[in-house]
């Protein structure tokens, strides 16, 4: 017995200043840095690219490039991958884990998992209703964003089990700062004041969306909560598309311009449909492009794109990750540093919060580094959706978990199993 879930994407490791790397004897490694780090004990212990590799394998193969010699200490064990189409894992039957609800119970419970690698939410959703898959995965890897798709999968297949967590904010949009017309902070300031997120929230998310503007992240402590936002940047994320206009017209652009939004696939093109509406009515008609992962990447680090790109903010995890990935010069290859922002002022920030030595020193730099982006309208903000995980009735064990462990999807996958006498009575 087994069950299958949707899987798309991965992520860039950001680096952290090692000294050194030893291993004092068989049981102990010591890590040096060249300067104090807070998040490194963080990273190391929980990264998902940070995994121990028995030297053996290195040896023996020169790298671990083939997934065929991979060797890891997991509940399972891969057994193929065909690439854009499937991966497929079978029990570690020498697993250590148990369950913690029933410590008597070693884990994992099911045979194998098979991942179906699909390239959209319709092919998910086609999957879900046809009985292909039975669990849709986390955020970005198969969850649904579109409000649309879950509400018509309420109405078709009610049996379908549903929960839900707000992760990020991905529907806002990352400027190139480096062109026109984003160049200019009244055109910016324009397009945020375009948006009616209370409306778009009480009509297209049913209240479910968090929708009042934050910086990169909404760790407590780490940034200014709107309400406590001076008025005179309040106002430029108010809904008013008459001062909107009028910023332009300041901007000199008194009949608006077109631009490009080019959209990450795997994120919820219905909300920028409804963005993209409201921009028409300040006389910005943007135009719609479609990439994938590596697309989207491409064009970031490059700096050369025309108009707007797919963006994150608002995230729920870490202090120094979304200042120095998010327009700090020093991202580099880690993404994202959206519009290209090349600020010695907010490096210097950045910089200072990477040395602090206390948590609380750090918050503080985090705080000033956020409302610096804020101040500058470096990005156009838009809500925090929930994000939906769908699984089948007679998949059992799963209690809406995101992941247990940093990015440690496995793990999840090993406490779940199929109630196969549930399945057969509703005739699959």
């Amino acid at each position: 017995s087994g069950f299958t879930e949707t899987m798309q994407g991965a992520g860039d490791f950001v680096g952290l200043p090692w000294d050194s790397v030893t291993a004092t004897d068989d049981g102990t490694v010591v890590f040096k840095l060249k300067q104090p780090n807070l998040d490194a004990l963080s990273k190391l212990l929980s990264h998902w690219v940070t995994s121990i590799m028995p030297p053996e394998v290195i040896k023996e193969h020169g790298d671990v490039k083939n997934w065929r010699n991979l060797v890891g200490t997991g509940p399972f064990e891969m057994a193929d991958w065909v690439e854009g189409s499937s991966l497929h894992y079978t029990k570690n039957p020498d697993y250590w884990g148990h369950d913690e609800r029933y410590p008597e119970n070693q884990l994992p419970y099911v045979d194998e998992v098979i991942v179906r690698i699909f390239p959209d939410e319709a092919t998910i959703i086609a999957a879900l209703r046809s009985r292909k898959i039975d669990y849709t995965g986390v955020y970005e890897q198969g969850s649904i964003a579109s409000r649309d798709q879950i509400d018509s999968l309420q109405k078709t297949n009610p049996e379908l089990v549903m929960s839900y967590w707000y992760n990020r904010s991905e529907t806002s949009l990352g400027l190139n700062l480096k062109k026109p017309p984003f160049d200019d902070i009244r055109v910016r300031r324009a397009m945020q004041m375009a948006l009616d997120l209370e409306t778009i929230n009480n009509t297209y998310y049913k209240g479910t969306a968090l929708y009042t503007p934050m910086g990169w992240q909404r760790t407590p402590g780490s940034f200014i909560p709107f309400a406590e936002w001076p008025e005179e940047i309040k106002q430029y994320h108010q809904y008013d598309p008459e001062g909107a206009k009028k910023l332009l017209a300041e901007a000199g652009y008194p009949n608006g311009f077109k631009t490009v939004y080019h959209h990450y696939t795997p994120f919820d093109l219905n909300y920028y449909e409804i963005a993209n509406q409201y921009f028409r009515e300040i006389g910005v008609e943007v135009e719609t492009r479609l990439v994938d992962r590596s697309g989207l990447f491409g064009l970031i680090r490059s700096g050369d794109y025309e108009g707007m790109v797919t963006a994150i903010q608002g995230v729920a995890w870490g202090n120094m990750n979304p200042i120095s990935m998010n327009h700090s010069s020093r991202a580099g290859n880690d993404c994202c540093n959206y519009g290209g922002t090349m600020d010695p002022d907010y490096d210097a920030i950045v910089d200072a919060a990477a040395a602090a030595t206390t948590f609380e020193e750090q918050q503080r730099l985090t705080r000033e580094a956020d409302w610096y982006g804020i101040e500058n309208a470096w990005l156009v903000w838009g809500p925090i959706s929930p994000s939906f995980v769908v699984v089948q009735p007679w998949l059992k064990g799963f209690n809406g978990e995101n992941q247990l462990g940093v990015i440690d999807y496995h793990r999840v996958h090993a406490r779940i199993w199929i109630d196969q006498e549930l399945k057969q009575e509703m005739g699959f």
